[in-house]
């Protein structure tokens, strides 16, 4: 993926928070986050500070960062990588600080993201990634939910997988 893309999706995030909820010098701290290095480094000075309503958008900027290590085949395709990546943040901060999603990774860099949350979720029965995140409660953070909330990239198939899994264990997207 280009620069292009980058700069393009961190400048739709800030066209998201374009709501008047930030003063000027949160724009300003948001403006600054132009690499990972600045964005890590926000987010370790903010923590219990009056910036710290910040951290997420600071987050969500720094995993565009993060995911420029890593091919993807269009914008798209770098969307899902950032959603395991995202996937990987959560399970870290729920009880596992080293995880790595291998084998998705694996299957990422050789056949393309979306494909590869495609086959997790179309994999019969639950996985252990989808019952971490709901013993954690947070599905939210889910393939399936990322599959959901972009139903317009994915076929009927993976959408009624991805649905099927959330509801059967008491999830009901759109809650």
């Amino acid at each position: 993926m280009s620069n292009a893309f980058y700069l393009s999706s961190i400048e739709s995030l800030y066209r998201e928070m374009e709501s008047g909820k930030l003063n000027a010098d949160e724009w300003l701290i948001l403006k600054r986050c132009n690499s990972q290095e600045n964005c890590e480094s926000y987010m370790e000075r903010f923590k219990d500070t009056e910036h710290a309503k910040l951290l997420p958008l600071i987050y969500k900027i720094n995993l565009r960062y993060r995911s420029k290590k890593f091919p993807a085949l269009d914008p798209f395709d770098a969307e899902c990588l950032i959603c395991v990546l995202e996937y990987e943040d959560v399970r870290r901060d729920l009880a596992e600080p080293k995880y790595l999603a291998r084998r998705v990774r694996s299957s990422g860099r050789k056949s393309g993201w979306k494909l590869a949350i495609e086959n997790v979720v179309l994999k019969k029965g639950s996985t252990d990634g989808f019952d971490f995140l709901n013993k954690g409660k947070r599905l939210d953070a889910s393939f399936e939910f990322f599959i959901l909330s972009n139903s317009q990239h994915f076929k009927s198939n993976v959408l009624e997988a991805a649905r099927n899994r959330l509801t059967a264990h008491g999830f009901v997207f759109g809650s």
